[in-house]
């Protein structure tokens, strides 16, 4: 399901064509945020997405839902 979902397949091709980019994916924290977004970021991994390339950030999220952008590297 995850490889079908158009949002985040559009988010990993602009992270392969800007080689520049990072994937954040922000959670609400605490165990079941991190978790969730631990589990996320191997899913990615296992789809072949670097996981040098993504980066887990604790951050106060609406409805305590993931958020998942590209940004520039720091």
């Amino acid at each position: 399901a995850l490889a079908t979902n158009r949002a985040l397949a559009g988010l990993v091709q602009e992270l392969e064509s800007r080689p520049g980019r990072l994937l954040r994916i922000r959670h609400p924290g605490g165990d079941a945020g991190s978790g969730e977004a631990e589990a996320l970021r191997e899913a990615l991994i296992a789809l072949g997405v670097p996981g040098a390339r993504i980066r887990l950030e604790p951050a106060a999220t609406e409805n305590n839902r993931l958020l998942i952008e590209t940004i520039d590297r720091p």
